[in-house]
């Protein structure tokens, strides 16, 4: 008989304990931290927009056309910049949207002027 009540006990302290309930928290007006909004340099284009750097990487988002223009060759910006306007104002402004980013690019004649004005705006 001892061994049963041992054996209850023991099985019933193994048990998980019942979830506890959650209270819902009043709203406060401000957005989460899971759902701020992202900068058009932090934004990452669908494959079929991404940018084809000539003899060169494909760029999906403005932090990737930065660290491009870093090492991209000096041919190549003039191969985008020089022709007929500003491939990489013309995509910044088409694809991700942001004509303020595309005006600034566009007046940029440097690689690292480029790269320079490419910052993101994300709230910290």
């Amino acid at each position: 008989m001892l061994a049963k009540t041992t054996t209850k006990k023991i099985a019933a302290a193994k048990q998980p304990s019942t979830p506890k309930k959650r209270v819902a928290k009043k709203a406060t007006g401000k957005k989460s931290p899971v759902m701020k909004e992202l900068c058009s340099a932090c934004l990452t284009v669908v494959p079929e927009q991404a940018f084809w750097i000539n003899n060169g990487l494909v760029i999906d988002s403005l932090k990737g056309l930065k660290q491009a223009l870093h090492d991209m060759t000096d041919e190549q910006f003039a191969y985008h910049t020089e022709r007929a306007g500003n491939d990489f104002a013309a995509w910044v402004r088409d694809c991700l949207g942001d004509q303020t980013m595309a005006v600034r690019i566009a007046k940029a004649h440097t690689k690292a002027g480029a790269a320079r004005v490419i910052v993101c705006t994300c709230p910290a």
